[in-house]
């Protein structure tokens, strides 16, 4: 049998491309932000829906929205 790549797990884990980006409660940048998150930091894409990922941080288990062009590319 052919073994898979790691990332091959059904995970999208990708990564934090701005320099500091809000972390926000919810959709849309009218949600408070529940925290911050800086450039390289990884995290694990739950769901996404207009231009908005719901991701849960792979460092600390935070889940919470960002736009997605702050991210990298899935894979």
């Amino acid at each position: 049998a052919v073994s898979e790549p790691a990332e091959a797990t059904g995970d999208d884990i990708r990564e934090v491309t701005g320099s500091r980006v809000n972390l926000r409660g919810g959709p849309g940048t009218d949600y408070n932000a529940v925290g911050s998150l800086t450039r390289g930091t990884e995290v694990r894409v739950i769901s996404e829906e207009d231009g908005w990922v719901k991701l849960q941080v792979q460092e600390t288990g935070r889940i919470g929205y960002m736009a997605d062009f702050l991210l990298t590319a899935s894979n």
